[in-house]
């Protein structure tokens, strides 16, 4: 905290995502928390031509199908 102001630490990241179609997409997103590593992530992402954004993540907790 530095006076009345609390700061806020910002991570960065760039990542290679997959929709439901195997399509693959580059994905760069900010958040407070640091991601665990070796986990899988579901990511919320905006495709609209007006702004791409990813607008939220969670971990998968369920195990994924064999490939």
């Amino acid at each position: 905290m530095i006076g009345n102001r609390e700061t806020s630490r910002r991570f960065n990241y760039n990542l290679t995502g997959f929709d439901k179609d195997g399509k693959e997409k580059e994905l760069e997103f900010n958040t407070q928390k640091t991601l665990r590593k070796e986990v899988f992530l579901r990511v919320y992402y905006s495709d609209k031509k007006v702004e791409e954004d990813v607008s939220g993540w969670e971990e998968v907790k369920e195990k994924l199908a064999a490939k």
